[in-house]
């Protein structure tokens, strides 16, 4: 939350939050995800859920596309985790009807 109050987006502010356990600084974390905020701006799929895939995404990495053999399993796991938590968040698009 505090990322979010200093004026990142959604997308920004959840993944920022994540920097530390992954190595990775948090300027080019900023600038990767900012384009994910607003629905990727445009208004659909929430920046928080974005920003949630992103780390999910870095904490699951196959780490080198020689690696395929993983890729199922990561997607499966990535999509368990992701609908728990949007079963919890209650959040699924920000799409304006």
């Amino acid at each position: 939350m505090a990322f979010h109050d200093k004026g990142y987006n959604c997308a920004q502010a959840v993944a920022c939050s994540f920097c530390e356990e992954f190595g990775i600084d948090q300027e080019t974390m900023f600038r990767v995800s900012e384009g994910f905020g607003l629905g990727m701006g445009m208004m659909d799929m929430c920046g928080a859920v974005t920003g949630m895939l992103m780390v999910i995404g870095m904490e699951n990495s196959v780490e080198t596309w020689m690696e395929k053999s993983r890729v199922k399993e990561i997607h499966i796991r990535k999509q368990k985790r992701m609908h728990r938590s949007l079963k919890r968040w209650k959040v699924l698009t920000t799409a304006v009807s």
